[in-house]
């Protein structure tokens, strides 16, 4: 047997180091991956985050408590009675940051919606039910900029997300907030969800310098022409415009701007065209080969209309383009070191979303729920941000899931607020090539530390 990866020893201190004796009777913990590899089997421990391998001619042996001891005592093994699921509930419990005077205060990660304004029109935007859109303005931008100064830890980088609308629509108050942290040594890096239409060379270099832009997500729903519909640009140039978007990316790649490529699939076209989506990425594989990454997403089901069948349909449909993209060598999710207690920035006591006004958020989907304003940051609405702390809880779907160490899903999350069983199967399946890229990748490591093991 090989340790590929110890325990998260916040997990081993709660639950307490198990006491093994001889003669009882135990059983491999629920919540355990498995894969196929070489000789052997790699598991991967949802509860501790550990990671071993076994060799098959092991697997019988494994009641050798001496030889097999770390098994034990790292929760591989448990006693019959071993409740997964309110190990689980423990943990998070204890771990997860009250909701005292402090929570929110010494935020780190600053989500800025620049405006809510957008230069597309994709008919699936969760944001067409706004009313009023507009742009933030230079007074309120300075505030925030003030606000980030004070608030983000001294010695902690301060991270900062430009969302919208498209958040390239009103780059000036993007400008204004850089500058002044910098011109105040508050060391800062940007991420950006776009379009990225508007990008041209002179401003993706000015992104990268002046705003410290490292990574984009832009969303790619089709090919050219069916782009082109979906996203129905107004103030179009001549250059059609994906054609415009493709140049963007790849100004992007060329000053070592990290793309995050995202296809919402659309149930209705997959049963038209079950080609549409495997095109698209085999094309967007040609165009960029590896120096990017693809993910695929459902579009969101904020009504939860869709039937058994058609999740059944859909998560199945879903895992076929997962094990696309697995072997295309897009990367995929790894199993982290550490147990989530949280589910996103929502939930996790160091990230805020600021609107166009100044209001103080937890989700981009929800930013008309406001839980403070720049003008008064200490005076917080906790009944809004605690309903960011109710969790979706179904022991039947949960109890036995290899993931749920991975979770933790909101109950108002329109992504994650809700499980069925076709939708487990696809997210366990992106942690299955996760954790067998992540055991390639630990083989590699040992090859290059020990190069007389590589023939």
């Amino acid at each position: 047997m090989e340790v590929i990866r110890f325990a998260d020893r916040r997990v081993i201190n709660i639950l307490g180091e198990p006491k093994v004796c001889i003669g009882e009777d135990k059983r491999f913990i629920k919540n355990c991956l498995y894969i196929d590899v070489d000789d052997g089997k790699v598991i991967f421990n949802g509860l501790t985050r550990a990671i071993v391998f076994i060799k098959n001619d092991e697997l019988d042996k494994l009641g050798d408590i001496n030889t097999y001891a770390f098994l034990y005592k790292n929760y591989f093994f448990v006693n019959e009675d071993f409740d997964e699921y309110l190990a689980f509930e423990k943990i998070r419990q204890l771990l997860n940051v009250p909701l005292d005077d402090i929570y929110l205060n010494h935020p780190f990660a600053f989500t800025i919606i620049t405006t809510t304004k957008c230069n597309a029109r994709c008919f699936y935007c969760y944001e067409n039910t706004l009313k009023n859109k507009h742009n933030m303005s230079e007074e309120t931008a300075l505030k925030v900029a003030k606000y980030i100064l004070d608030a983000c830890p001294q010695n902690q980088k301060a991270s900062l997300t430009w969302f919208g609308g498209e958040p390239l629509y009103n780059a000036k108050v993007i400008n204004i907030i850089c500058d002044y942290l910098r011109d105040n040594g508050k060391e800062f890096s940007s991420t950006m969800s776009s379009n990225a239409y508007l990008f041209d060379e002179r401003l993706v270099k000015k992104a990268k310098n002046s705003w410290n832009l490292e990574f984009v997500q832009i969303t790619i729903d089709g090919l050219e022409e069916d782009y082109n519909r979906i996203k129905n640009y107004i103030n179009k140039d001549q250059i059609s415009p994906y054609k415009k978007v493709i140049n963007s990316i790849n100004a992007l790649l060329k000053e070592n701007i990290k793309i995050d490529i995202r296809i919402n699939i659309d149930p209705k076209i997959i049963n038209d065209n079950p080609d549409y989506y495997v095109n698209l990425i085999k094309e967007l594989n040609k165009l960029f080969g590896n120096s990017l990454t693809i993910y695929v997403f459902p579009l969101f089901d904020d009504h939860k209309k869709r039937s058994d069948e058609e999740n059944k349909v859909l998560f199945s449909y879903m895992c076929y383009l997962e094990d696309l993209l697995n072997n295309l060598k897009y990367s995929t999710k790894a199993p982290h070191d550490n147990l989530r207690v949280n589910h996103c920035m929502a939930d996790n006591s160091t990230s805020i979303i600021i609107d166009q006004d100044g209001n103080f958020s937890l989700c981009e989907h929800y930013i008309d729920e406001s839980f403070s304003n720049i003008d008064n940051p200490c005076k917080k609405d906790k009944e809004i941000i605690g309903t960011w702390k109710e969790y979706l809880t179904n022991r039947e779907l949960c109890e036995d899931c290899p993931i749920l160490g991975e979770c933790h899903a909101l109950l108002k999350c329109p992504s994650f607020g809700s499980c069925n069983p076709y939708e487990k199967e696809w997210n366990i399946l992106k942690y299955v090539n996760g954790l067998n890229r992540y055991y390639q990748t630990y083989k590699s490591d040992i090859k290059l530390s020990n190069p007389s093991q590589i023939c």
